[in-house]
């Protein structure tokens, strides 16, 4: 039988390390990384 995989990605280490400083913090609502994307991206809103 073949998967259906849904949501389907691929990190990197660079990637890997981001997500691990945000879970590391402990917080999973708007912070620091949020407005600091934000702000990289020059846009209004981040997705979270």
């Amino acid at each position: 039988m073949k998967r259906v995989l849904v949501g389907d990605f691929r990190l990197g280490t660079e990637e890997k390390k981001a997500v691990n400083e945000v879970l590391d913090i402990g917080r999973l609502s708007e912070g620091k990384k949020t407005r600091d994307n934000e702000l990289l991206k020059e846009i209004p809103y981040g997705l979270l």
